[in-house]
């Protein structure tokens, strides 16, 4: 969430999602997680700190890159401390290619 706005990012099946993250932070480390999204092929790009990827030092660049291979409602955080309760999340909706365009409304709860 940026100025109490919910980012979101619309994609379609099979397509490629190519996401450019720096980290902006002083002190802080960041990863973004992408929770659902099967990460075939692109076991890098998952977002688990120390695990899957070394995290995003402070004036760095990542980039995602993977495909959308199932439709569907998933989201996106950080992986990192308290980044995700502090807002650093997402919608990430994969469309069908053939879906319509439809009027929508994206909310995320958190406590």
């Amino acid at each position: 969430m940026v100025h109490n706005r919910v980012r979101k990012l619309i994609v379609y099946e099979s397509q490629t999602i190519i996401v450019h993250v720096t980290n902006h932070l002083k002190s802080e480390e960041v990863t973004i997680y992408w929770h659902g999204i099967t990460q075939k092929r692109s076991p890098y790009m998952d977002g688990v700190p120390f695990l899957t990827q070394r995290p995003i030092s402070p004036g760095q660049t990542f980039v995602y890159k993977f495909v959308a291979s199932h439709k569907g409602t998933y989201w996106y955080h950080s992986h990192v401390g308290a980044q995700r309760a502090k807002g650093l999340i997402g919608a990430l909706i994969v469309r069908e290619r053939t879906s319509l365009e439809m009027k929508e409304h994206i909310m995320t709860i958190q406590e």
